[in-house]
């Protein structure tokens, strides 16, 4: 069924694979203790696991708090890890496989202030570290993207960490944060034309993020709703025109209080209607699946929670 003429792509989050938030894919240059904790195994395996349960689309980071980005002396980006481009082959290569499509983010704007991650807070607020991550790691990582694949590259998710709008007394002006996304939305589009670029955020925040000269190429929302509702881009608190509206999160308003309104973010986005919808997250006891470490060589790795069973039935049944 289709509302409005125009069906969504249904995606889910998988931020990182496992539990290794900065350092699932590469190593951290900042946090060497961490190593390296993805293997084929397990990034097929929950590749697969997306899959079947319906999603067209998965949104998966890349360098969140700094992983996978060399540096040199003098604190800046110096490459693009080796292990993350063969991370990001690794990941397209078992996309490919399954028909999935790759929502690709780039920066965490909230590890700055929440993990002490100076590296991406210098790339927003350093013009000179800011030229070094276009040039050795945007571009790098972009010219092993496959456009086929690449449903987006998100520079930053959520922008509005490291503004002072958030943090009065150490954040960055609004001004600068959308420089330094033209700055970095260039490389990407030199290396993959067509491809939209964007800065998930929550609504509120829009009106800094658009204040000016364009910076993104569609809006992103990261939706927290109490009973799964996403707002109408007539209702956002800017106008946005024409570009293209997405909901790169769609979440739980709280934890405890019962997961299964996620599946009203589905039904809006199509009522809508959305371009996509990402639902927040894939493992966890309150999301779509448990992850189960100890089978990564035998059945069982990710079992389904209740929602879990509820959203593949939607997506492979009710609504094909």
């Amino acid at each position: 069924m289709r509302l409005n003429g125009q069906e969504p792509l249904f995606g889910v989050n998988l931020p990182y694979f496992g539990t290794a938030y900065g350092h699932d894919l590469a190593p951290n240059a900042q946090h060497p203790g961490w190593g390296e904790e993805c293997t084929p195994l397990l990034a097929f395996r929950t590749l697969a696991a997306c899959r079947l349960l319906g999603f067209g689309a998965v949104r998966i980071w890349l360098c969140e708090c700094g992983e996978g980005l060399d540096r040199d002396p003098r604190g800046r980006v110096s490459a693009a890890a080796p292990e993350l481009l063969r991370g990001i082959e690794l990941v397209q290569q078992g996309a490919r496989m399954l028909g999935l499509r790759i929502y690709w983010s780039l920066l965490d704007g909230n590890s700055w202030q929440r993990d002490q991650d100076e590296l991406t807070g210098r790339i927003f607020a350093e013009p000179a570290s800011q030229e070094a991550f276009c040039e050795r790691a945007v571009e790098p990582i972009a010219a092993v993207l496959d456009p086929e694949l690449a449903f987006a590259v998100e520079i930053v998710n959520e922008p509005e960490s490291l503004s002072s709008e958030v943090h009065p007394q150490r954040g960055l002006e609004w001004a600068r944060i959308r420089d330094a996304l033209a700055r970095m939305r260039e490389s990407v589009h030199r290396m993959l034309p067509g491809v939209p670029v964007t800065a998930g955020c929550q609504a509120v925040f829009l009106p800094g993020l658009l204040a000016g000269p364009p910076c993104v190429d569609a809006v992103d929302l990261h939706v927290y709703h109490p009973d799964g509702g996403l707002p109408d881009r007539k209702d956002l608190p800017v106008d946005i025109g024409e570009l293209p509206l997405w909901a790169g999160e769609c979440g739980l308003a709280e934890r405890g209080q019962g997961s299964h309104y996620l599946l009203h973010y589905l039904y809006n986005a199509r009522a809508l209607p959305y371009r996509a919808a990402f639902l927040w997250k894939l493992a966890g006891d309150e999301h779509l699946l448990r992850f189960r470490p100890e089978r990564m060589h035998a059945p069982g790795l990710y079992e389904y929670t209740p929602l879990g069973g509820e959203v593949q039935h939607f997506l492979t049944s009710a609504w094909v």
